[in-house]
């Protein structure tokens, strides 16, 4: 998974709905895929 740095990297993140649970796996947490959207936004901006 590469790291999420832009919205059309939001938009084309794809999460397997066949998971057992919906939390995040340590490969989401380090490409940045927790990351709250508007820290993504404020990032395009500056």
């Amino acid at each position: 998974m590469s790291e999420i740095k832009t919205l059309e990297d939001v938009k084309n993140l794809k999460i397997h709905t066949k998971r057992l649970f919906f939390s995040a796996n340590q490969d989401e947490i380090k490409s940045g895929a927790t990351t709250d959207i508007y820290f993504i936004k404020t990032l395009e901006i500056l």
